[in-house]
């Protein structure tokens, strides 16, 4: 019996998020449980960073290179298999700006989860670039100010979900309180935003959102974002 199945790493089923992947990581993800590496609870079709540990960890159990990708050898030894068949990358995520990974990648496909186009995307991203960086856990010194990747501050700072540990969680935690904000305590900007058909305007949302005093560099930011996704 030949098994089939897609070459796993961190990011998939977040930051790519076809059906036909979170299937496929759920598997490994209930391959690893099997194998004692984790949990019922870890099973979430995510491929973040327990999970990565987790495939590292049986990659050195089974002595093989610990890079954390799930490819034919790792896949043959999780199923017990000789006969692995590596099946071609699905193509349903659509097209992704060269260079873009990590956080900005990860930020990037929730926020397209949430269906903001390229123009509201690029002026979210470059307000957050300006704030955070696109960290996550970028924090300001003094009690009270800002936190996250749009340094929630003050009253807001606490409808912040607390931390996992999981950065693409935490991110995907994140995207859906600026969400909720939007169509809720900050509905005048969400308004602005999902309406903005261009750069400027999606701008200004940001900066009713933000309530920010400094432009910075976030608007030369967001038209670098927004050049990229363009191209």
């Amino acid at each position: 019996m030949t098994h089939s199945h897609f070459q796993l790493a961190f990011g998939d089923g977040i930051s790519h998020t076809s059906l036909e992947l979170v299937k496929d990581v759920k598997l490994l993800q209930t391959t690893l449980k099997d194998w004692g590496l984790l949990s019922v609870n870890d099973i979430d079709g995510q491929f973040g960073q327990k999970t990565e540990r987790a495939v590292k960890q049986f990659q050195g159990m089974r002595e093989l290179e610990m890079d954390g990708i799930v490819g034919k050898v790792t896949w043959a030894e999780l199923v017990k298999s000789d006969s692995v068949e590596i099946l071609p990358r699905p193509d349903s995520d659509g097209a992704v700006p060269e260079g873009w990974n990590g956080n900005k990648l990860i930020i990037y496909r929730e926020l397209q989860r949430n269906k903001f186009t390229n123009v509201q995307i690029a002026a979210i991203m470059g307000t957050w670039m300006q704030e955070s960086s696109l960290n996550p856990y970028a924090a300001e010194p003094s009690p009270g100010t800002g936190l996250g990747l749009a340094q929630w501050s003050y009253d807001r700072r606490s409808l912040l979900p607390p931390f996992t540990g999981n950065r693409a969680t935490d991110i995907r935690n994140q995207v859906d309180l600026f969400v909720q904000e939007l169509g809720h305590t900050e509905r005048n900007a969400g308004t602005k935003l999902f309406n903005a058909q261009d750069l400027l305007s999606a701008m200004h949302a940001m900066d009713l959102y933000e309530r920010q005093g400094i432009d910075g560099s976030r608007t030369q930011y967001a038209q670098e974002f927004y050049d990229e996704l363009k191209s």
